[in-house]
């Protein structure tokens, strides 16, 4: 199965890109400093991660990448 890493999961359109991709058989990760971002209650939504906020470049980056 493929999946995604959709990031910046508290804007609207990534609950619009996780609901469109979940449709088509799409695993759909999201990452989002918030814990409550939207996306993350979608259905579509696979896993999802809280983040470093992205003012913290250093911390967000490694945190990618640790994912």
């Amino acid at each position: 199965m493929m999946a995604v890493l959709v990031t910046d999961a508290h804007f609207k359109q990534a609950l619009v890109v996780a609901r469109s991709l979940g449709r088509r058989g799409i695993g759909v990760d999201l990452v989002a400093a918030s814990r409550y971002a939207p996306s993350f209650f979608s259905k579509y939504c696979r896993r999802h991660y809280q983040s470093p906020p992205r003012q913290d470049k250093e911390g967000f980056i490694a945190f990618l990448l640790d994912l």
